[in-house]
């Protein structure tokens, strides 16, 4: 009994927080679908506003070193940013929907050997926010279509799965 009291405040917990900033971590894993057909690894930064409290702009940065393509290594960064809006605003836990887009590139080499090709990116999914306190923790899932020159013949389409972990600035005490 005295422990679902000390629990109660968290499963009402304001939501986003409007004109408030984050700032957090990500990991994740993404899938280049019909280049390699392999899972690689992500990770990065990012950050973000809360322009009310269901919409989001923010800013972001990954990096996947994905290992070896016929004996070249091989590496994609992103840098981009987009839009997360929030169904519920009040709510400690908040599903939503993002669209995202900005710089990709793709590189790969070998000793003296190396070729990369950059184009844009946009994408959109979904996730969750899961608000503890300051403390935010976002699972997401993104179709991406990378728009590349070169020899991947225009793009590839990338499905991305990320967890974040971010603190949410605000005048909360």
């Amino acid at each position: 009994m005295l422990t679902g009291l000390a629990l109660a405040p968290l499963a009402f917990a304001q939501g986003m927080v409007p004109h408030s900033g984050e700032l957090g971590g990500t990991f994740g894993w993404s899938n280049l679908r019909g280049v390699d057909d392999n899972t690689h690894i992500a990770f990065g930064g990012t950050a973000g506003y809360n322009a009310t409290a269901r919409a989001q702009v923010f800013g972001e940065y990954l990096y996947s070193p994905e290992g070896s393509f016929y004996g070249l290594h091989g590496k994609s960064q992103w840098l981009g940013g987009g839009v997360r809006y929030h169904f519920y605003s009040r709510h400690r836990i908040s599903p939503f929907v993002v669209a995202a887009g900005g710089y990709y590139t793709e590189s790969v080499g070998e000793g003296g050997y190396s070729y990369a090709e950059h184009g844009g990116y946009v994408g959109g999914g979904g996730g969750i926010s899961v608000l503890f306190g300051h403390i935010v923790v976002r699972p997401e899932v993104r179709y991406e279509r990378a728009m590349l020159t070169g020899i991947a013949g225009g793009g590839e389409n990338l499905l991305v799965v990320t967890a974040s972990v971010l603190y949410q600035f605000d005048d909360r005490k």
